[in-house]
């Protein structure tokens, strides 16, 4: 007599175990759903179930083992191949998620699902060029599903592809209606490519389309809508022309939006204003150690130290959390508030609700002021939201903030000016400064990166954002200088390898000269690189200060945003009446000597000729190299008097407004 089909019963028991799991008795399906699995080891059906319980769980590396059994039974199945992937992704198993993903991909030729998850994983490790790759291969395979080309256009954006991202953008538009971010981005590519003003009427469009949302009350997603501009239409273009003719078209609707949204808002109890100095809330968007954050961190530290502070400071956090951050907080003594840590509501935290918590949290702990720094988005809202009584902006870039809601504007700018009217707004300047610019000596792991680019006899070096190295005269002018020095290697980093800055190389016949280094510890490549090439028309900062700190010279264009530029060129010209300063100036760079340190130029050839200069020239590099260093010392290594500045700055303007 043969044994009965046991799989009916089994059926029935993971359909029973399925109401557990819905009814919230999670942990008793998940047993059932594993004891299943035990005694039939050889059913992919089971082992499957019981890895999507295990995974729903939490249990995902059991889920993986789970999936994995199913797939050496099963390895023509693509939900086998799927939910293994998605398993090892989940438990961030991700080299191996990659190696299951390349055999599902090899077994299942053509299935687009599996094409999209071995992306992510490759994104996962950080192989950005293969995920791109493989989107435009899961595209290729579905070219009527619009979320696929998205998700090439966004991956091929990400590796600086901007020409094939587009392409991808405009099948995904042809296929299917885009999102807002596609679109964003999309349009972002385009006056890339073609200026602001080609493009300005879709811009309009998409715009409309966001304060419309403000109309109907839909302050989290037109905030989103928001960020997705910042990041994709205003960042990549360094431009204080290009920022300002964006945040013109919507800074007056997120203003009275914010304003509107006030109105309907109950007071919230405020703390009693304690003895002493104001508390001052400084606010950064996303936790990180980016330079715009180690230069706030220095200047609040600073503060904190001085022995008499004007002004009481405290960092607050709108979104993600960073160990390092907090660490770097505690040990400088800096109070910090990570929104995202300390919520207390679970789930996704939306951008409207981070600012009425903020509130809350600013009003509870007795800031008469917040100080908002560097990025543009959320300020015109949060301004007129009201979140403290006096609001202030501080950049560290451009400066297209406008609002009768920000009683404060403070701008990083020169070591000597005091003021700078910027699109006819006036905005008061602090110099900028870090307190470790060289970092440790680190000469043995210097000189093994040496080693493996080749040991070259000259390392030529830039660390920048890509968006930096866009400029056509500068990219000139880097092909020129590794024409005009064969010996020569030019290491650049940044998040991504840009595909203008690889192509522009080759098409100039230096590619091989030329090496991507990626996202790397910037004070290490500092003691690495001979002779720091710095970007136009908006210069590196902080990495160039780091290169100066240990004596490398700088080699830059005489603009009025590069370093040297924005530091040296209103003294120099005589737009600061500043005697002790240009005299200051003069004695460190040996200006009209007949043989000046200060390595700034006007053309590409100039720049070319500079460096071949400085690499012909030991001493000639090694005393611009000191000058540069001097004054590097002298005016960007202690952010003392900087934060002195900057707290007199913020005092001034909440007794101002307290007068009123």
């Amino acid at each position: 007599m043969a044994a009965a089909n046991p799989m009916p019963r089994v059926l029935e028991v993971i359909a029973a175990a399925k109401r557990d799991f819905a009814a919230g008795r999670r942990q008793k399906a998940l047993m059932t759903a594993l004891t299943l699995a035990k005694k039939h080891p050889r059913e992919p059906l089971v082992l499957l179930e019981a890895g999507s319980f295990a995974l729903r769980a939490g249990e995902s590396r059991k889920a993986a083992s789970l999936f994995a059994a199913a797939v050496r039974l099963r390895p023509d199945v693509a939900n086998a191949w799927l939910c293994l992937g998605h398993a090892l992704i989940e438990s961030r198993q991700f080299k191996t998620a990659v190696e299951a993903l390349q055999d599902a991909r090899t077994k299942l030729r053509g299935n687009a699902d599996v094409l999209d998850l071995l992306a992510q994983a490759y994104e996962r490790t950080g192989a950005r060029a293969e995920a791109a790759e493989t989107y435009l291969a899961a595209a290729a395979n579905e070219p009527e599903n619009a979320d696929r080309h998205v998700a090439a256009g966004q991956a091929l954006n990400a590796v600086g592809r901007g020409p094939d991202a587009i392409a991808a953008l405009e099948r995904a538009e042809a296929a299917g209606a885009l999102p807002f971010r596609a679109r964003a981005m999309l349009i972002g590519l385009r006056m890339q490519r073609d200026g602001f003003e080609s493009h300005r009427s879709t811009l309009d469009a998409i715009v409309a389309e966001m304060t419309g949302k403000l109309g109907q009350g839909k302050y989290d997603e037109a905030l989103i809508d928001e960020n997705d501009l910042t990041e994709h239409v205003v960042r990549p273009i360094e431009s204080e022309n290009h920022a300002e003719a964006c945040l013109a078209t919507w800074r007056d609707a997120m203003t009275a939006a914010g304003a509107k949204a006030a109105a309907g808002l109950s007071p919230v109890p405020r703390a009693a204003a304690p003895a002493g100095p104001p508390e001052v809330g400084f606010i950064i968007h996303a936790a990180s150690m980016l330079g715009h954050v180690e230069l706030a961190l220095d200047y609040l530290a600073a503060i904190i130290a001085s022995p008499d502070p004007p002004i009481r400071p405290r960092l607050y956090v709108l979104s993600r959390d960073d160990p390092a951050l907090a660490a770097e907080a505690k040990k400088r003594g800096i109070p910090l508030t990570i929104v995202e840590a300390e919520w207390p509501g679970g789930g996704d935290l939306l951008p409207y609700q981070r600012l009425l918590w903020l509130r809350t949290r600013l009003a509870r702990d007795g800031v008469a002021a917040v100080v908002w720094v560097t990025l543009s988005q959320f300020v015109h809202f949060a301004a007129a939201l009201g979140l403290a009584p006096v609001n202030m902006f501080w950049a560290m870039r451009f400066r297209p903030v406008a609002s009768p809601h920000i009683q404060g504007t403070i701008s990083c700018g020169g070591c000597f000016e005091r003021e700078e009217i910027v699109h006819g707004r006036r905005w008061d300047l602090v110099p900028l400064a870090f307190a470790n610019l060289k970092g440790p000596a680190r000469a043995a792991e210097a000189q093994a990166i040496r080693y493996r680019l080749g040991r070259p006899s000259v390392v030529l070096g830039t660390m920048a954002r890509a968006q930096k190295m866009q400029d056509d005269r500068w990219l000139e002018a880097v092909g020129l200088t590794l024409r005009r020095c064969p010996e020569a290697v030019f290491v650049w980093a940044g998040q991504k390898e840009d595909e203008k800055v690889r192509s522009t190389l080759a098409k100039m016949g230096v590619a091989s000269q030329s090496r991507y280094v990626g996202w790397v510890d910037t004070r290490l490549h500092a003691q690495v690189i001979d002779i720091f090439l710095d970007t136009a028309p908006v210069g590196c900062g902080l990495t160039a200060m780091e290169a100066m700190a240990w004596g490398k010279p700088l080699v830059s264009f005489r603009d009025p945003l590069t370093n040297w530029g924005q530091c040296l060129r209103p003294v120099i010209e005589g737009r600061i009446d500043d005697p002790a300063a240009r005299a200051e100036i003069e004695r460190i760079f040996a200006l009209g000597s007949g043989r000046e340190l200060l390595a700034w130029v006007d053309t590409p050839q100039d720049y070319a000729d500079m460096v071949r200069r400085l690499v012909d020239d030991d001493a000639f590099r090694a005393d611009v190299g000191a000058a540069g260093q001097t004054f590097t010392d002298r005016y960007f290594g202690d952010p003392a008097y900087a934060a002195e500045r900057l707290a007199a700055l913020v005092r001034r303007v909440i007794d101002g407004q307290t007068a009123r």
